[in-house]
């Protein structure tokens, strides 16, 4: 038996630099992991099985579709496994659900079948995400996925996430975007043991998905919270780092 978590992924800066002929989008974005997220449990079996569990269980497909089976496919499958996944996030909420899953049954079934972890290029074959997923680090992360500079730890602050179980699809937030050429990020990232340094520098970085997803957010019902530091609007989540939250 082996386990992996499958942290939720946060992506504090998204810079969207280009778009690629085949429609792939660049990107320049700083990404931590969460300490909430799923959990993958493999057993060796005789045929590749998977079974959902927990509170987002019903909204998943537990079928050959599932980024969990097709991630198991990237492996030259001799030998069968029962994948039990814990599925506590919410899906379709913008913060690698899906690949972060797909990512931590690879690390588990590397482990459970004694197989090296597939190919950078198999990974981004089957999701742009799952490579930066890989990690628990902090991860600058540029191209379509592909470029990935680790960071080490990422500093810890309490944070607020707020989902307003709105599925809004990645093509639709993209298409929606007013400019496609942006500029990178271009101030160098200090130190994040300096923690006021640091929260300066990521006040300073844009999200181009922020104000589209601030009309969605809004069009729910939803109000954001008054916090210390600027909220990051992502893909379908709202996301703030909050050293204190103010009354």
């Amino acid at each position: 038996m082996a386990k992996a978590f499958a942290a939720a992924k946060l992506n504090l800066i998204l810079h969207v630099t280009g778009q690629r002929s085949d429609g792939y989008h660049l990107l320049d974005s700083y990404v931590a992991m969460a300490d909430i997220g799923d959990r993958i449990t493999v057993s060796p079996a005789d045929e590749l099985s998977l079974n959902c569990t927990g509170p987002f269980a019903p909204d998943i497909s537990s079928g050959p579709d599932n980024l969990v089976m097709r991630a198991a496919h990237l492996f030259d499958i001799s030998k069968g496994a029962h994948i039990q996944l814990e599925k506590n996030l919410p899906a379709s909420s913008g913060i690698g659900g899906g690949s972060s899953d797909a990512a931590a049954t690879i690390r588990a079934l590397s482990q459970l079948w004694s197989q090296p972890v597939p190919a950078l290029s198999k990974l981004l074959q089957l999701g742009a995400d799952i490579p930066v997923c890989m990690s628990s680090q902090l991860t600058r992360m540029r191209g379509i996925g592909e470029q990935l500079e680790m960071l080490g730890p990422p500093p810890q602050f309490p944070i607020i996430l707020v989902n307003p179980r709105q599925g809004v699809s990645t093509p639709t937030v993209f298409n929606a975007l007013a400019s496609k050429q942006n500029p990178p990020v271009l101030e160098a990232m200090p130190d994040p043991r300096n923690r006021e340094a640091w929260l300066l520098w990521l006040s300073k970085q844009r999200n181009d998905w922020r104000c589209r997803r601030r009309t969605w957010f809004q069009s729910s019902g939803m109000y954001w919270p008054r916090c210390a530091l600027h909220p990051a609007w992502l893909w379908r989540v709202c996301l703030a780092l909050v050293p204190h939250v103010l009354p």
